[in-house]
């Protein structure tokens, strides 16, 4: 698929997102919450690196409470602009967030990260994904360090 085309693709499906009422968001967040946390998986993940939503997105806040409640180790990404890398930081508690420069939720402290071979389950954003199961992302290639 050309750059165009997905950027059409894209925009369409978050425009169809954007849509949503509160209430029907709600409900469809819920659905993949209940989905998620009956996954093996989840059950058998000690180790989750997941997003904090953003604007619209899938509410993953209610998926990392439950998380933790579980006494699973939350790993959060942490975008490093500079070199455009991104790290899996732990997550301990929603005080140890700060919003960055894009109003998105970061840890504040970067020392406690985890090596890609030790995560269990990863939790992704995506908008359009083909059957392939490829990611249409934002467009911005980030390169991941964990």
């Amino acid at each position: 698929m050309k750059k165009e085309e997905k950027k059409i693709l894209r925009n369409k499906i978050l425009s169809i997102r954007d849509s949503l009422n509160r209430n029907e968001k709600e409900i469809m967040d819920n659905e993949i919450f209940n989905k998620l946390k009956n996954t093996e998986l989840y059950k058998n993940a000690r180790n989750i690196f997941i997003y904090i939503s953003f604007s619209n997105e899938i509410n993953t806040i209610n998926i990392i409470k439950k998380a933790l409640e579980d006494k699973k180790d939350v790993f959060i990404p942490k975008i490093y602009k500079t070199n455009k890398s991104m790290k899996a930081i732990k997550l301990n508690s929603f005080d140890d967030l700060k919003k960055n420069s894009m109003g998105i939720l970061e840890p504040i402290d970067d020392s406690k990260y985890i090596e890609k071979e030790n995560i269990d389950l990863i939790v992704v954003p995506g908008v359009v994904f083909d059957k392939d199961c490829n990611r249409i992302g934002y467009g911005e290639d980030i390169t991941i360090d964990i």
